[in-house]
């Protein structure tokens, strides 16, 4: 029955007795990696294909009974650790009792690699059952045999998975810590997730890859009504009309982050969702707890930004057959639905500093923005003289850039040294250029073709290269999240106008548009002043929410011995 994968031979392989013999997490399962080398290298032991139960004959298939007779010893194959300089896969054995077997069985289920052939069924597993592949478990598989190269060893699960379909589904990879492998959170991480789960328009259309399935409008209306006609902010401000309020099951949410995400378990989904309430971006409508419903009540806590009242240091999320959860108005913002763009132009009492209690009006432009005055306050204050002062000694920069990296949010810093770089080569390149003469009949800048000596050489790219590691939609740091849409859009605004006044150029002189794609003095002080905008953002935003916590951190007393040290001590 078992698939025949080739060993080194004169070498006595590792063996593992046991789940305890492996890195085990705070839910009581292997690491991630380990997770799914386990999973796949069960399935290249199994001879999967027809089953019949019933009456009925599931297609790649297996029983529960002949994944446990495989676990019991099976050899492990484990992917390479690119870390630790090791590139290619190894092979252990693994020895597994009975009960730890149907564990690791039930974790597979509960993470939604494997499902019940018959009911779809995620709770128990069960040695008697019969059991398929998800996509989310052929998804596994299918990148396990690329990375690893074993194609060969894995011929007789082609069929298999010749079952996705093209394009493949995406499976939203979420970075974990190597300490304790739970999934790194902070607003930027959480966000990106939520638009993920959400899609880019409310999924009425039971569409699986469009976004968690909503509540049908009508049957939404009859459950808000007699919550509006209560009260007139039933959520605190944070879904204020019925029409534009989406609402869901919570399971629905839990099945979906399972079933198209890294996240492990049910669990470990519903402590995300948690995240999501945390951050405003969702809140409970109604839980009516059935006699025999499953209840599971999880609470996360986490950094708020200071400024930001959506954002709270604790979220709760209830997991219930009977608990509808609605997408609230940030919610909806942060995921990009139409119709949404605006963001919010009053806050309720809770969340003003006003003394008074009355609601506070804050910029139309964007609620993320702090004006320039209160940017100067920051930037004079202690703790932004702090941040300048550590930005300019290199083992303090170091020192905070490893603070911010167990958070994952080491790119704030990345990003004001760019920017710094690029101020600083635009200033020196400037000294060496000449100034332009102006071209009869030009308005803004001339039509035939610049001198070559008035091209900023390796400064025509730098912008762009900002732009698109820090703040285009698909760049891996996501900076947007914390500064807002605004400059965003903005500083995206002004390249496109760049790059479509350099292409004409290119069409107007007949000239190869690389030849003349040389940014001018007066172009790139327009992205600088946009950047130096963001630059004050992040500022304050290290400054405020990350810099006090960084001189109370034991790294930083430990430092405390130097004399420039204390400086930075509190008055």
């Amino acid at each position: 029955m078992a698939a025949n994968i080739p060993q080194s031979t004169g070498a006595l392989l590792q063996t593992f007795h046991g789940l305890n013999a492996l890195k085990m997490t705070r839910f009581g399962r292997p690491y991630l990696g380990d997770s799914w080398d386990l999973f796949c290298s069960l399935l290249l032991s199994l001879k999967i294909g027809r089953r019949k139960q019933a009456f009925k004959t599931f297609p790649d298939a297996f029983t529960g009974d002949e994944a446990l007779k495989s676990l019991v010893s099976m050899e492990f194959y484990r992917s390479p650790d690119t870390g630790n300089r090791v590139f290619s896969p190894t092979i252990a054995k693994i020895s597994l009792e009975e009960g730890d077997g149907a564990a690791l069985m039930q974790h597979f289920l509960g993470g939604c690699m494997i499902m019940e052939a018959r009911t779809n069924d995620l709770l128990i597993f069960r040695k008697k059952d019969i059991y398929q592949l998800t996509m989310k478990g052929l998804r596994i598989l299918e990148g396990f045999i690329e990375e690893n190269g074993i194609e060969a060893q894995a011929d007789h699960l082609i069929a298999v998975l010749a079952t996705l379909p093209m394009p493949r589904p995406k499976l939203w990879r979420l970075r974990r810590n190597t300490d304790d492998d739970d999934i790194i959170v902070n607003p930027s991480i959480v966000t990106n997730l939520f638009r993920c789960v959400t899609g880019r328009k409310p999924n009425y259309a039971s569409g699986k890859f469009l976004g968690v399935r909503l509540i049908p409008k009508d049957k939404r209306d009859s459950l808000l009504k007699p919550l509006h006609a209560k009260g007139a902010e039933p959520f605190g401000w944070k879904a204020t009309l019925i029409d534009t309020t989406h609402c869901f099951q919570a399971p629905n949410l839990v099945r979906y982050l399972c079933d198209h995400t890294t996240v492990t378990s049910l669990a470990e989904a519903a402590e995300m969702a948690a995240h999501f309430v945390r951050l405003g971006l969702i809140t409970l409508v109604v839980d009516k707890e059935k006699k025999n419903d499953i209840l599971q009540i999880l609470t996360v806590n986490g950094y708020a930004p200071s400024g930001n009242p959506f954002i709270s240091e604790e979220g709760t999320f209830r997991y219930s057959r009977s608990a509808i959860y609605a997408v609230t108005d940030e919610g909806a913002r942060s995921a990009g639905w139409p119709g949404f763009n605006a963001p919010p132009l009053l806050l309720p009492p809770s969340a003003s500093s006003n003394s008074t209690g009355s609601p506070v009006h804050i910029s139309n432009i964007d609620p993320n923005l702090r004006s320039q005055g209160l940017v100067d306050q920051i930037f004079k204050g202690v703790n932004g003289v702090r941040l300048k002062n550590i930005l300019k000694a290199t083992s303090l920069r170091t020192l905070l850039r490893e603070f911010l990296r167990k958070e994952s949010c080491e790119y704030l810093v990345s990003f004001l040294l760019d920017v710094d770089d690029l101020k600083n080569e635009f200033e020196a390149s400037s000294k060496t250029i000449p100034a332009m003469l102006p071209v009869a009949g030009s308005s803004r800048m001339p039509i035939e073709r610049l001198p070559s000596h008035q091209s900023h050489g390796p400064l025509n790219n730098r912008p762009f290269f900002i732009y698109n590691a820090y703040l285009t939609p698909s760049s891996e740091y996501q900076l947007g999240n914390w500064i807002g849409r605004t400059l965003r859009t903005e500083l995206q605004t002004t390249l496109e106008g760049i790059l479509e006044t350099l292409e004409n150029l290119a069409l107007v002189a007949d000239v190869d548009q690389q030849e003349t794609a040389g940014l001018d003095s007066s172009q790139l002080e327009i992205l600088l002043e946009i950047y130096h905008r963001i630059y004050a953002q992040v500022f304050c935003i290290l400054a405020l929410d990350f810099v006090p916590r960084f001189i109370k951190s034991q790294e930083f007393l430990d430092r405390r011995m130097n004399a420039w040290v204390q400086d930075f001590e509190d008055p």
